[in-house]
């Protein structure tokens, strides 16, 4: 199938007992930081049968049958604000877009975890175009627009979302530790 292709390709293997038995198997889980590829990923793993990122939290009839049904919820309160480098009210955005050590609850922690990371300045291009939260006026491929739009939503004090969040701190807590077992790159 084309997900274990991406996965042969990515050197992810996943830790068994010697006997095989699938009951011992650690489960391999998918953090979805955005504008990396994470849609197209969660949508080949539903159609592997995989249930990864947004599929454990909501239902998504176009990514097929192991995506019809969640099976995680954000328990409340959700998060561990220690644990959050800024202050924020209300919520942060889509549980599956928040770095999984947010949580009071990580629901990856007994599983073994990968996500994508992409050129800084790709992704927030690429944010900038997007449907989710991109910019909506016009002149939109004007050189001088897309700076200052992307000069606004960087800017410190610019409201904190998942979507514009710095992609280390998926991967690593305020002390340093890195959370994320596995570490791919989108350009390669």
């Amino acid at each position: 199938s084309p997900l274990l292709t991406f996965i042969g390709r990515t050197g992810i293997s996943m830790p068994i007992n010697r006997s095989g038995d699938s009951k011992n198997r650690i489960p391999l889980e998918f953090v979805h930081i955005t504008k990396t590829a994470g849609s197209a990923v969660e949508e080949a793993a539903a159609r592997s049968g995989v249930k990864w990122g947004v599929c454990h939290y909501k239902r998504v009839n176009k990514f097929g049958p192991s995506c019809m049904y969640k099976d995680w919820e954000v328990s409340r309160p959700a998060y561990n604000r220690s644990a959050i480098p800024f202050h924020f009210k209300g919520t942060l955005g889509e549980p599956w877009h928040t770095p999984p050590h947010w949580f009071r609850q990580n629901p990856y922690k007994n599983a073994k975890t990968f996500c994508i990371v992409r050129n800084p300045y790709d992704r927030i291009v690429s944010e900038y175009y997007s449907k989710f939260g991109g910019y909506k006026g016009n002149g939109r491929n004007n050189v001088t627009v897309m700076n200052g739009w992307i000069q606004k939503h960087l800017a410190p004090g610019m409201k904190r979302q998942v979507h514009r969040l710095p992609q280390h701190m998926y991967v690593y807590n305020m002390v340093g530790e890195k959370m994320i077992d596995h570490v791919l790159r989108f350009e390669r």
